[in-house]
């Protein structure tokens, strides 16, 4: 979610109410800065109004490993994901880390969802579980 686009959270919460559509439930994507926080704090709100259920946060972006020594760094700045928590009763479901490999992957025609063994496929994979658990058919 590109920082600033509450506006979208706003018009799909309003479009509930106008046409009466369905929906089980949304998912809140943020990132660490700042400004993000914010703008998932207002959609989080918009999304309370329109009394649509919310399973839950995921943290793009959230930290960095380094391929060469393994160190996890948090190159955006510290999370703000606890101040996020502190506003809202939503829990967080996963960090998704940033990762070269999904650049790198998606330019060779290779999803890193397919390296099962990658800790940015276990992030994935796990928000997949909770949106078919979630989720009516």
């Amino acid at each position: 979610r590109p920082p600033r686009s509450t506006p979208l959270y706003s018009s799909a919460a309003s479009d509930v109410y106008k046409r009466q559509v369905h929906i089980d439930g949304v998912f809140v994507v943020t990132t660490p800065e700042q400004v993000a926080v914010v703008d998932a704090i207002k959609a989080i709100r918009q999304f309370e109004k329109a009394k649509i259920p919310i399973f839950g946060l995921i943290e793009n972006k959230a930290y960095y490993i380094c391929p060469c020594c393994g160190n996890r760094d948090e190159i955006f700045g510290q999370s703000g994901i606890e101040k996020l928590q502190k506003e809202v009763d939503v829990p967080l479901l996963t960090q998704i880390p940033i990762s070269k490999d999904i650049i790198t992957g998606s330019d060779q025609g290779i999803p890193i969802a397919t390296r099962v063994d990658h800790i940015v496929t276990k992030s994935f994979k796990e928000v997949a579980e909770i949106v078919c658990s979630r989720l009516v058919f």
